[in-house]
Parts: C-alpha cells; sequence; structure tokens
C-alpha cells in the first residue's frame, strides 16, 4: 500500500508489478478500473470494478507489457500536452502505441469530449502480441477531467458479455463505437505502417439529424469449401448520404477481416462458420449480413430463425446464443433483416437466448430447451423494449402544484393535488424532462437535465417555480417590536436594523414565487397597512420597499381561500359591506376591517355569491 502524490509505501511483494503499482500511488495515480455491463452496451448499466483494468499496472498490478494507461501517463506528463490530441471537432487523428514509442514528439494518445466534465480516451498498444483485439484496433477508456479514484480511468469492455470477458475489449479496426447520447462516434480505420506502428481514428462528433444507414449486401466465391481452401467473401454496400463507409469482418473462429470490401479467408478445421459483415459509415450508422460457409464435411447442425419487436420490425445486431459457456459457447448476431443462424452445433439440448440493450425477449413458435440434431429452423424471438418510470413532485413556494403537465418529449405526466407527476413507460437512453402549466414558470431542483434511464426508475425529479424575496420596514412601533408578516403561506419575522436615529425595523419574505400574494403585517393588538404598495401585491422578482405602517385604528382582517373543484382560484373579489379584496394566486383572500363579515363574493363572470359560513377564517 501507498500514499496518493505522497512519500511513502509499505511493501512485502518481490513483484516488479506490484512494486510499480505502489509507486505508480506514489507519483500521484489512483486504481485502473472498469465498467462491467450488464447489458448490451458497454455504457449502460453495469458495475463500476476497481482495480477492473486487466492491462494496466494500476489494475492488474502486472510489469512488463502492463503499461500505465495513456490517461495515467497524461497525469504523470509521461505523455506531455503536445503527445496527446483533443479531438475537439471531427476529423481523423494518427495515435503512435504508446507501450513501444520511443520518440517524445509523437502522438500517443487521443482524448475525445464526451461532456464538461467527463471524456474518452483512445489509446493503441502493440505489447500484447497475442492478443488480436489489442494488436489490431483501439483501447477506450472513460475519465472526468479531474484526477480521482471512482470512477478513476474506466476500461471500457466494448463487446460485452463476450466468453472472451475483457481480453476482446478492445475497438477492432473498421468498427464504430457510438455513444449517440453525446454525439461522440469513434472508429479505427486502419494501422499507418509506421515505426513503431500507429492507428488511425475518424473521430465524428455531432448527431447528424437525417443521418441514414447504410445499404448492404455480400456473397461469397463458395458456400462449401476443402479444409484449407480460400474463399472471397465480398461487401456491396452504399450510404444514403454519400458518407465514407468502414468494414468489419467477423470469421466465426476469432480472426477478422479489417476494413476491406472484400476479403479471402480459410479455416484449418472442417465446421461451419457463419462469417457476418457490418459496415459503418461512422455517424451511428450500421449494417450487416451474414453467410455460412461449410468447411469439410462436419456432423453439426444448426438454430436459425427471427428476431423482431412487439410491432413485428426486424431487428437487427441482437445477440442470439446457445445458452453454453466457456468452448461450447456458440452465438451470432441478427442481420438487418432480423435472421440469425448460431452455426457448428453439436446434437444436444440448447436453452437459445437473445440479448439486446434495452429490451426483454421471449422465444415465438418453439420452448426452451431446444433439442437440436437435426438442425432447427424458426426459433424466433420478439423483442419488448423493457420501460421506467420518471417521478417527482411540483411545488410552488413549498405548496405542491396540482395540473402540471410533464413532458419527457414524447410521453407525457399530470401532477395530481400533492403536486406528484409520474411518466411511465419510458425506455433507457437520455430524456430532457420539462414542466408547463399557463401562466407558470417550474425549474429542477436539485438535479439538471437530461435525465438518464438505466435500467431502473428515476425518482425525485423535483420541479419549484423560481421565487424572490420582498422586504420593506414597519413604522409606528418601537424598532425592537417583533412583527410577523405572511403573504398568507409563508412567514418572517422582523427584526432591528441600526442604531439611534438610524434604527429601523425591518424584514425580509423569502421564498414567494411569482404571482400575486396579500401581503400581512401581524402584532398582537395592532394592525398594520401597506404603505406605498397595495394588496394583492403582484411579483415577479425581488421586490423591496414594501412597508407596513401602523394603523391608528385597530382593525382587524377576515381570511379564507375560493375553491373551485379543490383548485384555488385566483382574482375573486371579496367584499365585506364597503371593503373588498381580491383573492390571491392560490386563492387566498385577506380583508381588514372593523367588524362583521363579508356577505358576497364575485366570481371571475362578475356573478355576486354570498359568503359560505360565518367564521372569521373560512373557504369560499
Amino acid at each position: 500500500m501507498a500514499l496518493v502524490r505522497a512519500r511513502g509505501c509499505w511493501l512485502k511483494s518481490s513483484s516488479a508489478g506490484v512494486a510499480s503499482h505502489e509507486l505508480g500511488h506514489n507519483y500521484g495515480l489512483y486504481h485502473a478500473n472498469s465498467l462491467n455491463p450488464t447489458d448490451e452496451s458497454p455504457i449502460g448499466p453495469g458495475t463500476w470494478q476497481e482495480y477492473g483494468d486487466s492491462f494496466d499496472t494500476m489494475g492488474a498490478a502486472g510489469a512488463g507489457a502492463y503499461h500505465f494507461n495513456a490517461r495515467y501517463k497524461s497525469i504523470l506528463n509521461w505523455i506531455p500536452p503536445e503527445g496527446y490530441l483533443t479531438a475537439s471537432n471531427s476529423g481523423t487523428f494518427r495515435v503512435f502505441a504508446h507501450d513501444v514509442i520511443t520518440s517524445s514528439n509523437q502522438i500517443r494518445g487521443l482524448r475525445v469530449p464526451r461532456n464538461s466534465t467527463k471524456n474518452y480516451w483512445v489509446e493503441f498498444r502493440q505489447k500484447w502480441t497475442g492478443n488480436t483485439w489489442l494488436m489490431n484496433g483501439a483501447s477506450i477508456r472513460r475519465a472526468d477531467n479531474a484526477n480521482n479514484n471512482n470512477p478513476g480511468a474506466e476500461l471500457l469492455d466494448l463487446t460485452p458479455n463476450s466468453p472472451d470477458g475483457k481480453n476482446d475489449s478492445a475497438l477492432l479496426i473498421g468498427r464504430t463505437f457510438s455513444d449517440a447520447g453525446a454525439g461522440v462516434h469513434i472508429t479505427p480505420v486502419g494501422k499507418g505502417g509506421t515505426s513503431p506502428e500507429s492507428l488511425d481514428v475518424v473521430v465524428n462528433l455531432g448527431t447528424f439529424a437525417g443521418n441514414g444507414a447504410p445499404s448492404l449486401t455480400i456473397n461469397a466465391s463458395s458456400t462449401a469449401v476443402a479444409v484449407g481452401a480460400p474463399v472471397t467473401v465480398t461487401a456491396s454496400a452504399s450510404d444514403p448520404n454519400g458518407d465514407a463507409l468502414a468494414y468489419l469482418w467477423d470469421f466465426d473462429d476469432k480472426s477478422y477481416g479489417l476494413n476491406s470490401a472484400s476479403v479471402s479467408k480459410s479455416w484449418n478445421a472442417a465446421g461451419e462458420y457463419v462469417v457476418r459483415c457490418v459496415v459503418s459509415d461512422m455517424k451511428g450508422g450500421t449494417a450487416s449480413r451474414w453467410i455460412v460457409i461449410t468447411v469439410g464435411s462436419p456432423t453439426v447442425y444448426r438454430i436459425s430463425g427471427r428476431i423482431t419487436d412487439g410491432s413485428g420490425n426486424p431487428m437487427e445486431n441482437v445477440r442470439v446464443h446457445n445458452g453454453k459457456t466457456g468452448s461450447l459457447y456458440h452465438a451470432c448476431f441478427s442481420d438487418v433483416d432480423g435472421n440469425y443462424t448460431i452455426a457448428g452445433l453439436a446434437s444436444g439440448s440448447y436453452t437459445v437466448g437473445a440479448a439486446y440493450y434495452g429490451f426483454v425477449f421471449t422465444p415465438s413458435g418453439f420452448t426452451n430447451p431446444l433439442s437440436v440434431g437435426p438442425s432447427r429452423t424458426d426459433s424466433n424471438f420478439t423483442g419488448v423494449l423493457k420501460t421506467y418510470r420518471i417521478t417527482g413532485r411540483i411545488t410552488d413556494g413549498g405548496v405542491p402544484v396540482a395540473g402540471v403537465q410533464v413532458s419527457d418529449g414524447v410521453r407525457t405526466g399530470l401532477s395530481n393535488t400533492n403536486g406528484d407527476y409520474v411518466i411511465s413507460n419510458v425506455p433507457n437512453g437520455s430524456w430532457t424532462i420539462a414542466a408547463a402549466k399557463s401562466g407558470s414558470t417550474f425549474n429542477p431542483s436539485g438535479w439538471s437535465n437530461p435525465v438518464t434511464i438505466s435500467d431502473t426508475d428515476v425518482i425525485s425529479r423535483n420541479f419549484v417555480t423560481p421565487t424572490y424575496t420582498i422586504s420593506g420596514e414597519i413604522t409606528g412601533v418601537a424598532v425592537s417590536t417583533i412583527v410577523t408578516v405572511t403573504d398568507g403561506y409563508r412567514t418572517t419575522t422582523s427584526y432591528k436594523q441600526g442604531s439611534g436615529p438610524n434604527a429601523k425595523n425591518l424584514y425580509s419574505l423569502s421564498g414567494v414565487p411569482a404571482g400575486s400574494w396579500n401581503l400581512r403585517a401581524i402584532l398582537a393588538g395592532a394592525s398594520f397597512s401597506p404603505s406605498g404598495f397595495t394588496n394583492p401585491l403582484t411579483v415577479t422578482g425581488n421586490a423591496s420597499g414594501r412597508n407596513f405602517a401602523l394603523d391608528a385604528v385597530t382593525t382587524y382582517s377576515v381570511s379564507g381561500a375560493t375553491i373551485y373543484h379543490g383548485f384555488g382560484l385566483g382574482g375573486v373579489s371579496v367584499t365585506a359591506g364597503s371593503r373588498s379584496s381580491l383573492s390571491d394566486s392560490r386563492g387566498g383572500h385577506d380583508r381588514q376591517r372593523r367588524c362583521g363579515r363579508p356577505e358576497f363574493y364575485r366570481d371571475a363572470n362578475d356573478r355576486a355569491h354570498r359568503h359560505a359560513g360565518g367564521d372569521r377564517y373560512g373557504r369560499l
């Protein structure tokens, strides 16, 4: 163990990796961590794993090939500012392998801002000669601007739930990583052929409204060949927006064709292999096709079917697997038409599953477990979108507000008499929540947009009205006299300010929302009248100089509320003999008089109604 950014290390190990790890702490580094997805998205819901970066000394505590990642090297200034680039705009960037580089004037890292506080770090390594993904792709980590331990630098697994774990976490040449919510798209497009080796990376930033996915067909020179015989597979693709395209081929044996429209492949073992091509416009649009190549004369079987959503539309890129683990695991991905085939299976029983971020799948036309031998067709799945709820409360100066429409841009909810609202059936993603009611303004309270749904409900997305402060002076009583000031919903007390002839009796009432309010000053055995303003007081911002003067003759007030179907009615005239008062924005009214009670009030249509009840305080 060791102190971070300080001298001090307790080391009881002969391992160079452990020593490097602890000295890394002394230099100022925290642990190298990972985000382990629990769904099919590398940046969706998952668990944060401390020490989870298996390629970094600050994670795995290995030496040799386990270099500090590019983000951490930048913190140590081992990669100085001129040694990495920031992708502030779309473009193509060349990144050299930072684990073999000897010259400090070459670019060894690429920082891609995700938002104002978090970045993606793209790096290239060449010491992991036994790892085809690292040797032919980019590792991507996510890190805050600040140097911290949680989350620290998080290794992203760009092939979630594969049997190879994090070994195949890198982004292969020709494949695109998209963070659609942030408008970030990253595609390694090829090696630079330099010494030391480098990787060219295309970064596209933006939402690209109107972007259409490419179209794709593939064909093979033969679909049945002898062991060791080559097959040429060709993709024909076009893009509706004229975008440049990148290609990735998966040969179903942990080997790949990297960013070429035509590839040649041979297999050294008999079997059935699903050759899959994914074409990307590098802006979030993809298309995929597959073809089965039979090598030799294997005795194997297939499971095939189609994946659709609840409306019958085909679903692409759904991972379909045979339910096994380890060497028995077989899987494939559905193509643009929703079709899939798991090939090369031995006879037996399989529990077939399907997975795609944000969906749950149920078998259609078959039941699990599925007995194979012969091959099985029409093993279809139907996907249903996972949905969740966004909940919160609407208040106006601490008082619940009913009838407020809250929307995520697609779905809406309406606040009830407690001010509570629910937006239901919200899928995973980032949503901008807004609250609206005629004549009112509502702001998020304690949170900010967008709201991210990640496999769970989101609560306490509350809204409040903007509030202001009303202040003034109390005159006619001793400056030390404590007078209560209220608008009927919020209350404060006056206070003495200054001394001698400059002393004043002041008040400040805060938390008052925009609207019209009847402001009163209260002191037992006395009464006050507004000085320099009239009730109801219209509040649109902070207001000062709203003073009260002691009445020469003590009067009394009659107050209550005008209610219609549970909602307060503002602007209602309440009369008490020759005196009248207008109800405030919530229906509250207050009128000073010497005796008796109000006889009538008038509604918005100027119709007269007799006051209900005879109490000094009541409802209309």
